[in-house]
């Protein structure tokens, strides 16, 4: 889900990317979704309930899509907004944070939290990535600045905001009387007695009550409620498989707590499942009522209900690592392919490094050298070993050495051959200057870099970086690769 709405903002960066994620806790669980996920959901249907400036993308899990919501209505009634200059006491603004949620702490980090310092008062709205920072002059807020919860310093001043709730089991005074009366109803008299049911009617806050969201509100609603009749519904081909999956893991749950119950009554009183969440049947008719479209990598036969995007599944390099072989030789070759084919390609990487590693072994796909130092009778002995074109090892020493044979020459140009002389000239030339220094010398060379060699706009860059150990008995230490690359 991430990783989508990562991806969307540079193929669409039209659209407004809305993150809807479920909750973080198991069913039936004694704890509450965290904090933070609880304060992305009412921030995403908040922002449902407001004109749209743009388009908007909600994405979500089958997970999510399961669970049951408070109504749009009902999230149309929540939130307020705080300006510079309005009158509002500290303890009524305390109150109200505490009703939608927000725990107080004494120092801010986390979505959900707030702190009152003297005048100040400091708060982390729900769907904001920093915190607000009032100061009162009396019961007057004064002003309002932004701040980077991490160093607690002010960023900038703002003019007003919107104060969300982060919590969805609102407790303002008509939602606890609607749980006083439907747990009564629901479990009996002897029920009042619970711990859940005292902390409610005190209007405490106990960990785990959002399992008991349904009690709280006159009605519940589901998701295609908040995205309106006009959405466009898209789910991929593995959710039906989890979707499944995560209703049977509910029924699991229920069965365990009801149960648990019968042994230890009084111990957990769960509300039966179609409360919290939608049956396998009704899921299949929202799916149908909102014509959801169905992502599949599998090949379909043409038909009036079947779009061909024409895409295929990406080369899969399992058979290589199987057999222990290269699989950088293996995606050289595959790039190859495609490049010979006029083939665009798109190659995505987990992380920023793993991606600059990547663009290090890939880059030009020309020819990649590794140096080895290894034991010799003398300092300028060095085996170069060219990958992937040559898997021969060439010896260099004092008496003779021919520097055109370090590197294969691809190109059929004469300046790029005479390119390819040159930089192998100057390659081995630094070599030797340094192996005649002595090992003293050769140990100290920690990062070696040389310069392009560009003759009639053909570049080729030549990096290295390569760490002596010991004396030159002892082998050396490979940091770096370097790369040759064809361009022009």
């Amino acid at each position: 889900m991430r990783a989508i709405a990562d991806a969307v903002p540079f193929f669409a960066p039209e659209l407004e990317i809305l993150i809807l994620p479920g909750w973080d806790c198991l069913p039936y669980d004694r704890a509450s979704p965290s904090v933070a996920v609880t304060s992305q959901r009412m921030s995403t249907l908040q922002a449902l309930q407001q004109p749209a400036k743009k388009k908007q993308l909600v994405v979500t899990t089958i997970g999510a899509v399961i669970q049951k919501y408070v109504t749009p209505f009902r999230i149309r009634q929540t939130g307020e907004r705080l300006a510079a200059g309005r009158e509002i006491s500290r303890e009524r603004l305390a109150s109200l944070l505490q009703s939608n949620g927000y725990f107080r702490v004494d120092t801010v980090a986390d979505a959900g939290e707030f702190a009152i310092r003297g005048s100040i008062v400091d708060l982390f709205p729900a769907g904001s990535e920093v915190g607000l920072r009032l100061d009162f002059f009396g019961d007057e807020i004064e002003s309002i600045r932004r701040f980077n919860p991490s160093d607690q310093r002010s960023i900038d001043q703002v003019e007003h905001f919107d104060i969300l709730p982060a919590v969805e089991a609102l407790m303002d005074e008509d939602a606890i009387k609607r749980f006083r009366v439907g747990y009564r109803e629901r479990f009996g008299v002897t029920a009042t007695g619970d711990p859940l049911y005292q902390a409610v009617s005190e209007g405490r806050r106990l960990s785990g009550m959002d399992h008991w969201l349904p009690l709280f509100e006159e009605r519940m609603a589901t998701i295609f409620d908040h995205v309106g009749a006009d959405a466009l519904v898209i789910r991929d081909s593995g959710s039906i498989a989890a979707g499944q999956s995560r209703l049977d893991s509910i029924t699991d749950y229920h069965e365990n707590r009801v149960k648990a119950q019968a042994a230890e009554p009084g111990s957990y009183r769960p509300l039966p499942p179609e409360m919290l969440y939608l049956s396998s049947g009704e899921l299949d008719q929202l799916f149908d009522d909102n014509a959801a479209h169905l992502i599949t990598p599998f090949a379909q036969p043409d038909s009036a209900s079947v779009i061909d995007f024409g895409i295929a599944a990406a080369r899969d390099f399992a058979p290589e690592r199987t057999q222990k072989a290269n699989v950088y030789e293996a995606v050289a070759a595959h790039l190859k392919s495609l490049h010979s084919k006029k083939t665009k390609t798109i190659i995505a990487s987990y992380s920023i490094g793993a991606r600059e590693r990547l663009k290090g072994l890939l880059a030009g796909n020309v020819i990649v050298l590794r140096l080895e130092i290894g034991a010799g009778d003398s300092p300028s002995m060095f085996w170069l070993r060219c990958q992937p074109s040559s898997t021969k090892a060439v010896r260099l020493d004092d008496s003779s050495w021919r520097p055109w044979a370090t590197t294969p020459i691809r190109s059929a140009s004469v300046w790029g051959r005479i390119a390819a002389l040159a930089s192998n000239v100057f390659w081995v030339w630094s070599w030797r200057v340094n192996a005649a220094l002595g090992p003293a010398a050769a140990r100290s060379l920690v990062n070696v870099r040389w310069a392009a060699v560009a003759v009639a706009g053909m570049t080729w860059p030549v990096m290295g970086s390569v760490a002596p150990t010991g004396t030159t008995k002892e082998p050396g230490v490979l940091l770096a690769s370097s790369s040759w690359r064809f361009t022009g």
